[in-house]
């Protein structure tokens, strides 16, 4: 799994190591999406929240009718009378008529709940982009430094070549 990963990984970023010496075609809202795209904890909040979402939405279930089959089996021997064997089966049906509230008030918690935590991991991800377009602003300005300096001591060189 750790090699697939890797794989998948080094083949999306294959073509920023691959030409150093040319400028890169990433912007800023590519930068924070591949940043978003890549965060391992980002993935495992999102699916445990559709987990919680997929939990709730089975939870409507609690509004339907139960139903349940029993079966019970008795013989008796008797030395005295008639031996007695006994079968029951039964059928119950169970339908929740009304609990004051409480069903529809819980699960009106879950689901406010479950937008919080929608909220929160949108929050998380636009967290995650604006840290990845601040380090990659970091980066091409520490490459335009860079090109500066280059360039000013090819200059000075070329000065003390004339002197």
């Amino acid at each position: 799994m750790k090699r697939a990963l890797f794989f998948v990984s080094f083949l999306a970023f294959a073509p920023l190591f691959v030409r150093p010496e040319t400028e890169m075609q990433l912007g800023f809202a590519d930068a924070a999406r591949l940043a978003v795209e890549s965060s391992g904890e980002l993935r495992n909040e999102y699916t445990a929240r559709a987990l919680r979402e997929g939990a709730w939405i089975w939870g409507a279930r609690a509004y339907l009718p139960r139903l349940s089959f029993t079966a019970s089996e008795d013989d008796r021997v008797s030395m005295i009378g008639p031996d007695s064997f006994l079968k029951n089966y039964s059928v119950n049906l169970e339908q929740l008529l009304w609990d004051g509230g409480r069903l529809s008030l819980a699960r009106r918690m879950e689901r406010t709940e479950l937008d919080l935590a929608g909220s929160r991991l949108r929050q998380m991800a636009s967290d995650i982009a604006d840290l990845a377009v601040s380090a990659y602003r970091d980066v091409l300005q520490g490459r335009r430094v860079l090109e500066i300096r280059e360039k000013t001591l090819e200059s000075l060189g070329e000065q003390l070549l004339i002197l």
